[in-house]
């Protein structure tokens, strides 16, 4: 299933499931208003005729005897009010005997109002007129309880029982429209959730498919991936990422060309002169003697050091080069390999000048380090001209140890010291390959020192030639 697909499932998912909680939530909320206005209604409603009550009982003497049962049941027919018309007889010397009072009784079933069971309560609790619940249905509807108050002491109250659920028609036929309400904005909802996954996914995917191609593009080693203004969020970063692969893998693919076409041009040139000099002797020309064999030996050594270095190089580059740290006093190998290329000096006129504080302890493989300082002053040594300077110091700079290496001219040009560790660089200046080395020793000396945890770098020197700075961690400090 492609990406896209699984998306927008996701999407309509996720969707749908905020839709029906939302639904849910809207249908719940609503039921409970809902349900609180029509108890809201009720009481007002019971307010309303709570309020007449208490007019008909002050004016029946405070009394809820002999009030007509319609003056519960009907709110606008009221009887006409006793207790003045009694007093105005009185005052006109009309002696009647009082009027009978009756009892309030239980209204029929058609002078009840139209409305949920009410009930008349005295001050006692005691049912005075309206409608008698059972306790099941007591317990299962809704109470709705307001008090009868006449002059700032309650006289009564009235309770009305609603059901759980509306039963008028008018109620039902309201929330019937709601449910429809609710349904239809859901599936509009989904239907715009669908609309909006289909339109949005492509749009969200493109970067993602423009990286894909970059990919593929890459996979059949076509380099030249470039996007242009990358957006700025995680895609964009990805994108940058391509692009910096894209352009180390253009710059591996063209070093790589570089070294092979390099290394066939330092192996065909001891091969050309070993196979021109033995077409020389086999035609007559140079006799096979010592001074021949001696050249032969020359090219082949040179031969075998190339393919020395190049072991090595590749040891690197995959992780086969072993090593055996152990505390290695810096000072006295230093002084060890000077004193073996004191010849090598003498007879290119090199002067040596050194700082080398003693007891300065590193942790590791002092062999591998003599190869890099072998190296280095290799360089020196073919690289500098007659008469020449050298020198050599050595800091404890307290976590590290470090060492600089300077020759004299000629020197390298500007910019181009870092690639002095370029496998077989050669740069068309003054101080250009000599006869001696393919300049690999410089690859393999960093490859060395970065085992050790360590730096080394190539710069300019104050005597006209190349500094050669290399930091190793003081004792303890590599792991």
């Amino acid at each position: 299933m492609k990406l896209s697909h699984k998306l927008t499932i996701i999407l309509l998912a996720f969707s749908c499931m905020s839709l029906m909680l939302a639904l849910a939530t809207a249908r719940w909320s609503f039921e409970q208003g809902f349900n609180k206005f029509i108890v809201a209604q009720e009481k007002e409603r019971l307010s309303q005729l709570g309020e007449m009550l208490a007019l008909e009982y002050e004016l029946n003497d405070l009394s809820w005897e002999g009030i007509s049962p319609y003056a519960f049941s009907h709110q606008g027919n009221r009887p006409p009010p006793r207790g003045p018309k009694r007093r105005d007889q009185e005052l006109m010397g009309i002696n009647q005997p009082p009027p009978e009072r009756n009892t309030y009784r239980l209204p029929d079933r058609e002078e009840q109002h139209i409305g949920p069971p009410t009930t008349l309560l005295d001050s006692q609790n005691n049912v005075i007129a309206g409608s008698v619940l059972s306790d099941a249905v007591r317990k299962q509807d809704i109470k709705v309880s307001v008090p009868i108050i006449s002059e700032g002491r309650t006289i009564g109250a009235l309770e009305s029982y609603l059901p759980p659920s509306p039963s008028s028609t008018m109620a039902q036929e309201f929330m019937r429209q709601q449910r429809t309400s609710f349904i239809a904005i859901g599936a509009l909802a989904l239907v715009v959730s669908l609309i909006t996954a289909v339109i949005i996914v492509p749009k969200l995917l493109s970067p993602f498919k423009k990286i894909v191609k970059a990919v593929e593009q890459l996979a059949r080693r076509e380099y030249d991936v470039k996007f242009k203004q990358p957006p700025n969020d995680e895609f964009g970063e990805l994108m940058k990422d391509v692009n910096a692969l894209a352009e180390a893998l253009n710059v591996h693919e063209a070093t790589q060309k570089q070294w092979l076409a390099d290394i066939s041009h330092e192996l065909r040139t001891p091969l050309s002169i070993l196979a021109g000099e033995m077409e020389l002797v086999e035609a007559g020309v140079r006799q096979f003697d010592k001074v021949q064999l001696a050249s032969f030996q020359d090219e082949v050594s040179r031969l075998t050091r190339l393919v020395d270095d190049l072991y090595q190089l590749s040891l690197s580059d995959i992780g086969g080069m072993h090593f055996v740290f152990e505390p290695v006093d810096i000072s006295d190998l230093l002084k060890d390999i000077l004193a073996q290329f004191n010849l090598a000096f003498g007879s290119k006129c090199i002067t040596v000048s050194t700082y080398i504080p003693s007891n300065i302890k590193v942790t590791a493989d002092a062999q591998r380090l003599h190869q890099v300082f072998s190296n280095i002053l290799s360089n020196s040594v073919e690289y500098t001209d007659a008469p020449g300077q050298l020198r050599i110091t050595l800091v404890d700079a307290g976590d590290k140890a470090l060492i600089d290496i300077e020759d004299s001219a000629p020197g390298v040009s500007i910019g181009n010291e870092k690639h002095m560790f370029d496998p077989l660089y050669r740069e068309d200046s003054s101080r250009k390959r000599r006869a001696e080395g393919a300049g690999l020793g410089l690859s393999i000396s960093q490859s060395i020192i970065h085992a050790h945890k360590g730096t080394i770098d190539a710069s300019s020197s104050d005597l006209g030639g190349v500094k050669i700075s290399v930091a190793l961690p003081i004792e303890g400090n590599v792991t």
